[in-house]
């Protein structure tokens, strides 16, 4: 439908005209100002254009609702229409532009209806259209619906990838369209060779021309820079190949002044070093702004630099030059020429464009792209299964009824050779036949958290009024009015009110961008709102774990993506099963609020009292001494589960919010109100440290298996037989053994002088450049982090990765990113970077120490990789304990990187010229490396086998678990979801499966698998048939 405002007095009509929107689906509306009034309705875009033509006049004017202000930019020409395209209601359309173009559409006029679709109310409008369009898609043949689907998602992706294109284009970014990526890899290594063959002829010849400054400022740069510069310059210059935006003149100058900046910063970052860090780090690495602003950021902060940049003419010449190269290698460019009469003289202007050769070219690119655009999206028949013949090869397609180039149309994913075991592929079928549904519940509740600013868990959103009100700076106006001192420089107040007004419009657009996601997800759970039941295709990756090939209704996504899904058939609550039901929500409710308790986090206690804990804090309870007073009261969340939008008092603030509403809400209709009989929320149960009780588990070290509850009990070194009553917490154990060492201070003075000569010499650069960054601090003489700060939230994720091989530095990064969560010293700093590496190595010596087994383990993995390597194996290969065949492959491909500092980077295959096969025309034919070279790259050959291999056999534990599984559920990974009443039934058989792997001597499989005489790790005494009726191994 479309819309055409016309501005009038405000009259008795505007409510009818709202009333006769609201009709059409829309609930509010502004032009103008509240004085606007519709005068007229179009039915389709053809008759719009026919009566009103290309270019409306002062009276139509363009809709925009910005946050607590209506817009109404004048005469700009405009229109709305809102079935642009039946899915996306974007402005896209072909139609669209070509009006926009006659009309002449003015930067405001864009700006206002950018402001419109980015305002609350019309992202809520927009769900609500999508919702009644794909409503009235459904179709009873469900292969017919679900093919008309694919076709849409095709188109969809295909309109996605073009307007991104074209935004790219208009925003001078040319080359970072798909034409222009794809022109750019072809182009780049053979304009490299291009340059060097001319410039050493040149040279050769003593060319004169050559022999000046072009010959001196190429040593300055390689070939692959330069010809990567040029044609990045070009396309950014003419967009998709047929729009006049520069000169051939100013595209000469742009070539040499970005190749001049690419040398300037070489030339710094040669000479001084800590300038260019500081460069980097505060200036290119910036999301935010754009080359320009680097650039010049970038001179000012190396102004202590003396670096001749080029005049104009030299510019111009170096540009002509590396230009020629360019066109002299293809036929697909060409310069026109443009007279233009001024008086008596006519002046010739000539712009490049690309030649009749090079559109054909243009529009082949673009056609595969468009052949390769799809998204994916949940399927509404049951996906097709893959099959695979006798020599391990996918035989027959799987997933979507029609073929998808590309990732959508491969069962494995980066696949080196490995092959599944027929448990493996019944497992892989199994999960992508299991039958989802919206929770309109969670939806509605996110559609109403649209209306302002929320970051609510990972679910963002943002409307500018609400977030400015959140988070604008206070800035005396005094300060931005009062500049400069009396020599002409800005004055410190200034210089600090400017940068926390930049900070301040950063993190607004950054709050901007982070709301996409989260609205990406519910567009696609709008698709599907109304529909029954939806199935989500599978794939594997290299090492066999299954994943979903849909990204936004994903199972396997962010708290809030999981609790968007229900299953389709569910448990049905019955009186055999009733209790097992409530006991199931109490506990997932207990494990996603996962907040501090009297006797601990309510995620750590036992199940009883989980149970408990969930029951008191979801229905309300009031304890009384034995003399009838009140000790304690629990107000009942009963509000919360009603209206959670306008009572967010608790769920908000949970560990994992949606699922705790998603389960709390289901309790209250099965338990309290008595609305529903089916279970059909989803209820997870994770493996305790699974990396580690998978290793624990193999090699039967009774402290792991203790610790990472595998066992029951343990006998500790002082005799002590230790009872697992509650779950127990390798990451407590790992803090607190670090927190011993952080106490002692022997240990701790040795650290110190170790942590400081570590950092002390690129921060003290960093200094000198004039950096002061409070988490860049060396530190004093002392620790002045509270020991108890060192808590398992700061040390978990590194002690989790420990079973994976992780680096140190790695370690180092996801205990700086907690710590800078949960501390800062009195003084507002964070901790110093040497006060970082200290609780880093106490974190890896207290593990080292409480589990010095899992140590060797991790070395045994680097020792048998290098061996591997050592025997010339160009792979690493292993059976899984259901016999699926998995490979690990590293080898250096045939690609060279180029990185530019200010423009980006990217990487080109090998160019090779072949000399003996000229053409007819004399040219020599070229051709690309592509694949990977005989040279296998070692560092992470070593570093990942732990990984890849224990990855691998956690696979086989959801393999074993799932693949003849009957009833509703899907897995993360080391996390089995079910609807309540069910888990304990899948648990039990996720711990026999666990058994069952750790108990089949798979390191055994791996020497075996190599031909190498190594021994694998010796095994301990661990009980790990306790494993099997283990409460706390799946909590």
């Amino acid at each position: 439908m479309y819309f055409i405002g016309k501005s009038y007095r405000k009259t008795d009509d505007c409510e009818r005209c709202r009333d006769k929107l609201k009709h059409h689906g829309v609930n509010e509306l502004l032009y103008g100002t509240f004085q606007s009034h519709f005068n007229k309705l179009w039915p389709s875009f053809e008759e719009f254009y026919r009566e009103v033509g290309p270019a409306p006049g002062p009276q139509y004017f363009l809709s925009g609702l910005i946050p607590g202000s209506a817009v109404s930019p004048g005469n700009a020409r405009w229109l709305e229409r809102e079935n642009a395209l039946p899915d996306l209601h974007f402005w896209t359309t072909t139609d669209y532009q070509e009006l926009m173009k006659n009309a002449g559409i003015t930067k405001l006029a864009k700006a206002a209806f950018h402001a419109y679709h980015h305002a609350p109310n019309s992202m809520v409008s927009l769900l609500t259209h999508m919702e009644q369009d794909h409503l009235e898609l459904q179709r009873e043949n469900l292969t017919d619906w679900q093919l008309e689907l694919e076709t849409m998602a095709h188109k969809v992706a295909v309109q996605k990838n073009r307007e991104s294109d074209r935004k790219a284009v208009d925003d001078g970014r040319g080359s970072q369209s798909s034409i222009g990526r794809e022109f750019r890899n072809k182009l780049v290594p053979l304009l490299a060779i291009r340059l060097e063959e001319h410039h050493k002829s040149a040279l050769a010849g003593r060319s004169g021309r050559h022999h000046g400054f072009i010959a001196e400022f190429l040593s300055k740069l390689d070939y692959l820079t330069i010809a990567h510069i040029t044609i990045t310059t070009v396309f950014d210059c003419i967009g998709r190949g047929n729009r006049v935006k520069s000169t051939l003149s100013e595209l000469f100058d742009q070539i040499g002044e970005r190749l001049d900046h690419q040398a300037f910063l070489d030339y710094v970052k040669e000479n001084d070093p800590q300038a260019f860090s500081k460069i980097d780090r505060y200036v290119l690495q910036n999301t935010v702004k754009g080359y320009e602003y680097k650039i010049g950021e970038s001179k000012v902060m190396a102004e202590g630099l003396s670096y001749y940049f080029m005049g104009v003419k030299e510019r111009a010449k170096l540009g002509d030059w590396c230009f020629g190269n360019f066109q002299s290698l293809t036929l697909w460019f060409e310069t026109y020429k443009v007279l233009e009469k001024v008086g008596k003289t006519t002046h010739a202007t000539y712009f490049l464009s690309l030649s009749h050769e090079g559109l054909k070219h243009r529009d082949l690119i673009q056609a595969a792209q468009d052949d390769r655009a799809y998204e994916a999206w949940p399927m509404v028949c049951p996906p097709l299964d893959w099959e695979f013949n006798d020599e391990g090869k996918p035989e027959k397609r799987g997933g979507y009824l029609t073929l998808h180039p590309g990732k959508y149309s491969t069962v494995i994913r980066q696949n080196k050779g490995s092959v599944p075991s027929e448990t493996a592929l019944g497992a892989l079928h199994n999960m992508q036949n299991q039958p989802f549904r919206v929770n309109t519940f969670i939806y509605g509740t996110m559609k109403g958290l649209l209306s302002g600013s929320h970051e609510i868990g990972k679910f963002s959103t943002y409307e500018r009024d609400s977030w400015d009100d959140l988070h604008r700076p206070l800035i005396d106006q005094k300060d931005l009015e009062d500049k400069w001192d009396e020599n002409r420089h800005e004055k410190p107040a200034y210089k600090k009110a400017m940068k926390t007004l930049r900070a301040w419009h950063e993190a607004r657009e950054v709050a901007d961008k982070e709301r996409v996601t989260p609205f990406r997800v519910m567009m696609m759970a709008a698709r599907f709102l109304n529909v029954e039941r939806f199935y989500l295709p599978t794939y594997y990756d290299s090492r066999l774990r299954i994943y979903y090939m849909v990204d936004t209704l994903n199972p396997q996504g962010s708290d809030y993506q999981k609790a968007l899904l229900q299953f389709a058939d569910g448990n049905p609550v019955t009186k055999e099963n009733i209790i097992k039901v409530q006991k199931d929500l109490l506990i997932t409710m207990a494990n996603a609020a996962a907040v501090e308790t009297p006797a601990g986090k309510s995620d750590k206690l036992s199940m009883e009292g989980r149970m408990s804990w969930a029951l008191k804090r979801a229905v309300g309870f009031i304890e009384k001494d034995e003399e009838g007073n009140v000790i304690e009261i629990i107000e009942s969340l009963e509000d919360e589960a009603e209206d959670p939008v306008s009572n967010r008092k608790f769920w908000s603030e949970c560990d994992e919010p949606f699922q705790f509403l998603a389960a709390l809400r289901e309790y209250y209709e099965i338990f309290v109100w008595g609305t529903s009989n089916v279970a059909r929320v989803p209820n997870g149960r994770d493996a305790t440290n699974s990396g580690s009780q998978i290793i624990g588990g193999i090699i039967k070290d009774p402290k792991t298996c203790f610790y990472c509850n595998v066992t029951k009990t343990w006998v500790n070194p002082d005799g002590v037989e230790l009872v697992a009553d509650t779950p127990q917490d390798l990451y407590g154990i790992v803090a607190q053994e670090a927190q011993i060492l952080l106490k002692s201070d022997p240990w701790l003075d040795n650290e110190l002088a170790k942590a400081r000569e570590r950092a002390e010499q690129r921060i003290k650069q960093l200094q000198e450049a004039g950096v002061e960054d409070p988490a860049l601090r060396v530190g004093g003489q002392e620790f002045n982090v509270p020991v108890e700060v060192v808590d398992r939230k700061v040390t978990k994720k590194s002690s989790m990765c420990t079973a994976y091989g992780a680096s140190w530095r790695s370690k180092n990064e996801y205990i700086s990113d907690e710590l800078d969560k949960v501390f800062k010293h009195p003084d507002g700093q964070k901790a110093s970077l040497c006060e970082k590496i200290i609780i880093t190595n106490s974190a890896i010596q207290g593990q080292d120490h409480g589990f010095p087994r899992l140590a060797k383990v991790n070395k045994w993995f680097r020792n048998f990789a290098k061996a591997c390597m050592k025997a010339g194996l160009m792979l690493v290969e292993w059976e899984t304990p259901n016999g699926s065949k998995v490979v690990q492959e590293y080898r250096e491909p045939y690609v060279d990187k180029v990185d530019t500092y200010a423009m980006g980077g990217a990487k080109y295959w090998q160019a090779v010229q072949n000399n003996d096969g000229l053409r007819a025309d004399g040219v020599a034919t070229l051709s690309f490396k592509s694949g990977y070279k005989n040279e296998i790259q070692e560092s992470k050959t070593e570093t990942a086998l732990a990984a890849n291999w224990t990855h691998s056999h956690d696979a086989v534990i959801v393999q074993n678990t799932v693949h003849d599984w009957e009833g509703n559920y899907f897995a993360v990974h080391d996390c089995f979801y079910g609807p309540a009443g069910t888990m304990d039934a899948m648990t039990a058989k996720a711990r026999q499966a666990l058994y069952d792997v750790i108990t089949s001597k798979p390191l055994h499989k791996l020497v075996a698998s190599s031909g190498l005489d190594m021994t694998p790790p010796r095994e301990g005494k661990a009980k790990v048939e306790e494993v099997k009726d283990h409460p706390f191994t799946m909590s």
